[in-house]
C-alpha cells in the first residue's frame, strides 16, 4: 500500500542493516542508520526529502507520488560503512471513503415500552490473511487483499458499530495478538481467542480461529469455555463402541479442526447473584466446517455445539447469545436444527446423505448419519429455544451475508434464547450496487472481507434477564407491538412458531418498523 515502515523491519523490501557482517576486528555496533524519506511525482530528478525518522506515515500531499527510502550505515567515526541502499514504493493511494451508512431497522417504541438493559451484538467473519489470496479472489486488486490495508477498514468498521459484544471468525492468531486485541483493548474491550486445532500454515500464528470481545465497562468475565470438535468426535467414537474400521471411517469424516468458544459474563451494575443466579449471560461463538459436500459434518458439529451449550445454560436458565459463521443456508438441516430444535430423517439434507452414501459405495456419510439419528429416535434434537435476530424482526434472514463471484448466500447468524432476549434492531445488509461499487464482489477496496458484519440490539426480556431468571419471552413487549401493527396475528408467534408468509409480508412492511441511521 505504499507505506514505508521501520528501516530494519525488512517487511516491505527495506534492507536490514544487521544482516551485513561487520569487518574483521570490528568491536563496536554501528549506531542506528540515518534515514532519508524522499518523495517524487515520477521524475528521477524531482525527489524531495519529507522525513528522517525511523518510520514515516504517508501524508495527503504524498497521494499519487512514489516514496523512496535511502539508508546509510555509518562507522563510529562518521565514515560510511555501507550504502546508500534505496527502495521505492508504488504511487501512494488515497484512503478509500467509508462504506455507505447502514441503517437500523427497529420496532417503533419497543425500548420505551419494554424497559430493560440492551446490548449491541455483532458477528463478523473477517477473512483470514491465509485465505485472502488472488487464487481465491482473482477479481480483487492485490493490494485490497493485503492485511495491512484490510485491517484498517476492519477495525474502523468495528469501532463505528461499537458493539458491546463482538463475535469474530477467521481471526488469524498472529493478527489477533498483534492488531485486533491491542487496538480494541484501547477501545475498552477484553477478549478470548481460540484457534483451530490444525498446525500453522507456515510461520507461527498462521492459523485462524474465533474470538469474542466484550466491553469491560459493561461486563466482567466470570467463566470461559473452549470446545474442540475433534475431541468431541474422538470421545463419541469411543462411547459408541464402534469397531476399529468404523471408528477410523467416522473420524476420517468428521475431524475437521473446527472450534467453538463461550464466555459467561456478569453484567455490571446489576445485583450479583453468582453462577446460578443474578445477571449472568452466556455468549458463544463458532465457525462450522465450510465444504458444501459435508452437510453431515456441519450438522454433527452443530448438534455437538448445541448439546454443549445446553449443559452450560439450561441448569441455571442463563440467557444465551450464539453467533458465528455456520456455513449453512436457511434451507439447511443445520438451520432447521437451531431454529426448530429438531431435524428428522426426512429432511432433504438427511436424504441426500443417504443417497451420497449409496452412490459412493462407502459408509462414511451413512455412518455419520446413523450416529446422529441413533441418539434421538431417528431425529436430531436439542432443548434450547433459539431465535434469529434478523428473522424475528425482518420476517426472514438477509438475502446474503457472503458475496463473492463464485457464491452468494446466507451463512452467518445471530441467535438468542427466546425466553430471555428480545431484538430491538437489526442492520440490513447493503444493496448489491453498493457492495460492488469499487469491485466485482467482496472483498474490495471498501469492504475488507467476503462476509458482511451482522449486528443487532438485544434487550433483556421483562422477567427473563440474568441467569436464574425466567419467563418473560416476547409475549409482552415485542409481540404486543407486533400484534398492534398486524391485526389478526393472534398467538401464531406468541409461542415462537414460524410466521406465515402473509405474516412475514405484514411484518416486513409494517409501519411499526422504522429505519434509523447508525455511524
Amino acid at each position: 500500500m505504499g507505506r514505508t515502515r521501520s528501516a530494519n523491519s525488512g517487511a516491505d523490501g527495506v534492507p536490514d542493516a544487521s544482516t551485513d557482517p561487520l569487518q574483521d576486528g570490528e568491536e563496536e555496533t554501528p549506531p542506528p542508520p540515518p534515514l532519508d524519506y524522499l518523495t517524487a511525482d515520477t521524475s528521477e530528478d524531482d525527489w524531495q526529502e519529507v522525513g528522517s525518522e525511523r518510520t514515516y506515515c504517508p501524508q495527503p500531499s504524498d497521494i499519487g507520488r512514489c516514496l523512496k527510502l535511502e539508508i546509510r550505515v555509518l562507522n563510529p567515526d562518521g565514515s560510511l560503512f555501507f550504502g546508500p541502499r534505496l527502495t521505492e514504493t508504488e504511487p501512494v493511494l488515497s484512503a478509500p471513503p467509508p462504506p455507505p451508512q447502514r441503517p437500523l431497522m427497529q420496532v417503533k417504541n419497543l425500548a420505551a415500552a419494554a424497559g430493560g438493559l440492551k446490548f449491541r451484538i455483532a458477528t463478523y467473519n473477517i477473512l483470514a490473511e491465509i485465505y485472502a489470496t488472488q487464487t481465491m479472489y482473482p477479481y480483487c486488486d492485490h493490494w485490497t487483499l493485503n492485511w495491512n490495508y484490510r485491517k484498517v477498514n476492519l477495525l474502523r468498521e468495528m469501532r463505528e458499530v461499537a458493539a458491546d459484544v463482538l463475535f469474530l471468525q477467521e481471526v488469524q492468531a498472529d493478527h489477533y495478538e498483534q492488531d485486533i486485541l491491542p487496538e480494541l483493548s484501547e477501545e475498552g474491550y477484553d477478549g478470548l481467542y481460540k484457534h483451530k486445532t490444525r498446525e500453522s500454515m507456515g510461520a507461527s500464528g498462521k492459523v485462524d480461529g474465533c474470538a469474542i470481545l466484550w466491553r469491560r465497562g459493561k461486563f466482567r468475565l466470570a467463566e470461559k469455555y473452549l470446545m474442540e470438535f475433534n475431541d468431541c468426535a474422538r470421545r463419541q467414537a469411543a462411547e459408541l463402541g464402534l469397531s476399529h474400521d468404523q471408528k477410523h471411517t467416522f473420524l476420517t469424516r468428521v475431524l475437521k479442526d473446527n472450534v467453538a468458544q463461550a464466555v459467561v459474563l456478569e453484567v455490571l451494575g446489576r445485583p450479583r447473584g453468582g453462577r446460578h443466579g443474578g445477571s449472568m449471560v452466556c455468549m458463544a461463538n463458532t465457525h462450522l466446517y465450510s465444504h458444501p459436500e459435508f452437510p453431515d459434518v456441519k450438522l454433527w458439529q452443530c448438534h455437538q455445539l448445541l448439546q454443549w451449550l445446553e449443559g452450560l445454560t439450561l441448569p441455571s436458565n442463563m440467557p444465551l447469545v450464539l453467533c458465528g459463521d455456520f456455513n449453512s443456508e436457511p434451507s439447511s438441516a443445520v438451520y432447521e436444527l437451531v431454529s426448530a430444535q429438531v431435524v428428522g430423517a426426512d429432511h432433504p439434507d438427511m436424504q441426500l446423505l443417504q443417497q451420497q452414501a449409496s452412490a459412493s459405495s462407502t459408509e462414511a456419510t451413512e455412518l455419520v448419519r446413523s450416529v446422529l439419528l441413533s441418539e434421538q429416535h431417528h431425529q436430531v434434537a436439542h432443548s434450547l429455544l433459539l431465535k434469529s435476530a434478523y428473522a424475528t424482526l425482518l420476517g426472514d434472514e438477509p438475502r446474503f451475508t457472503n458475496y463473492t463471484v463464485g457464491y452468494v448466500g446466507v451463512l452467518d447468524y445471530i441467535w438468542f434464547s427466546g425466553m430471555h432476549w428480545r431484538p430491538l434492531t437489526v442492520a440490513p445488509i447493503p444493496d448489491e450496487q453498493d457492495l460492488a461499487c469499487t469491485g466485482e464482489a467482496l472483498p474490495n477496496a471498501l469492504y475488507p472481507s467476503d462476509h458482511l458484519m451482522l449486528f443487532s440490539d438485544l434487550q433483556f426480556a421483562v422477567g427473563g434477564g440474568g441467569g436464574g431468571g425466567g419467563g418473560g419471552g416476547l409475549g409482552g413487549g415485542l409481540m404486543g407491538e407486533l400484534r398492534k401493527a398486524m391485526p389478526g396475528l393472534g398467538g401464531g408467534l406468541g409461542g415462537y412458531g414460524t410466521p406465515t408468509k402473509q405474516q412475514q409480508q405484514q411484518l416486513t412492511s409494517s409501519p411499526s418498523l422504522t429505519r434509523k441511521g447508525v455511524r
